[in-house]
């Protein structure tokens, strides 16, 4: 059996916690009307997750993916779009291990996510 299709999907759920998603989340908030304190939150939070990751050196993907879980699933205040974001999230998680990334890397991006998180969101 071909497995090509695994890791293609797998590179697929990663993007979901890349930079270019992030910033496409970042200008739909921002589309008017404008929902400010949520792309403040969202941007303050990006900075400080990159601020750490300059010293830290996490994953990137699993800490970016980790603020747009919780602050966007905080946005649409939906149960079910918070299932549908922590199951995405979980299958982003499986797929970083499945691609053989760095696991120090990727707990240092949850856990640098929710500081940041935890920062932003309290400062707005």
């Amino acid at each position: 059996m071909n497995k090509e299709w695994i890791k293609e999907t797998a590179r697929d759920l990663v993007a979901l916690g890349g930079l270019p998603f992030f910033l496409l989340v970042v200008v739909r908030l921002s589309i008017p009307p404008a929902h400010t304190n949520y792309v403040l939150q969202i941007i303050l939070s990006g900075v400080i997750f990159f601020i750490l990751s300059i010293f830290l050196k996490p994953n990137i993907n699993a800490g970016l993916s980790f603020i747009l879980l919780i602050l966007v699933s905080i946005f649409y205040g939906d149960w079910k779009f918070g299932i549908l974001a922590g199951i995405m999230y979980i299958l982003l998680i499986t797929s970083l291990f499945y691609l053989k990334k760095d696991w120090k890397g990727i707990l240092k991006g949850i856990v640098l996510g929710a500081i940041s998180v935890a920062i932003g969101y309290s400062a707005v």
